[in-house]
């Protein structure tokens, strides 16, 4: 999976292409490959923007993510998994 990601982001900066891709729980080193984030939930908008920027919106809105987690399992365990906190951030 990770070579996999790795190749299209390679592709996406060379060839200056938008790669889409939809992915579940990612491990932490796919999730640092990406760029940009569109985070949906039940069909709203949670987060979108730079994946560098993305724990510091959710810290912002009260969902620090802990030390030494990975960020991916915070969002989709943490967050996403409870609606209710998902209400809050739409």
């Amino acid at each position: 999976a990770y070579t996999v990601v790795d190749k299209l982001k390679s592709i996406a900066h060379h060839d200056k292409k938008t790669v889409l891709m939809s992915i579940h729980q990612p491990s932490s080193e796919i999730f640092d490959l990406f760029d940009d984030l569109i985070i949906l939930s039940e069909g709203y908008l949670v987060y979108s923007g730079p994946r560098q920027d993305m724990l510091a919106y959710f810290e912002h809105h009260g969902f620090a993510c802990p030390p030494f987690t990975n960020p991916a399992d915070f969002v989709f365990m943490d967050i996403l998994a409870k609606p209710e906190y998902t209400k809050i951030l739409v």
